[in-house]
């Protein structure tokens, strides 16, 4: 079975049309961009090209895809939750308590290094 919109040969349903992904994926971002249709150019359509988005977006339509059935846009990356502290954040952090080492591992520390 080939795609209703296109004539592709890969079909799946979607919104309630057979069609391939790619104009699965154009109906779905037409509706998404709001964007006026402007008019038909496919007097220089390509051989194996799609046709204007005019015609492509009244040829889904015509053979019922359903823009009610577009879920809304979705984030692609939701905020993060826990934003790591900047640089200079962290430098002032950690320029203020300097790093801890207990007296009683001084020796053996530096007696490791006068070995190497």
């Amino acid at each position: 079975m080939a795609c209703q919109v296109c004539g592709c040969s890969d079909v799946e349903p979607h919104f309630g049309a057979l069609s391939c992904r790619a104009c699965a994926a154009f109906f779905r971002r037409y509706f998404h961009s709001k964007k006026v249709v402007g008019q038909c150019n496919c007097a220089v359509r390509f051989r194996n090209s799609h046709p204007c988005r005019e015609c492509r977006i009244k040829k889904c339509l015509s053979i019922g895809m359903n823009p009610e059935k577009v879920q809304e846009k979705r984030e692609r990356h939701p905020p993060k939750k826990n934003k790591p502290p900047s640089i200079s954040e962290a430098l002032t952090s950690s320029s203020s308590t300097p790093p801890s080492l207990p007296i009683s591992q001084l020796p053996v520390n530096y007696s490791w290094f006068s070995k190497t």
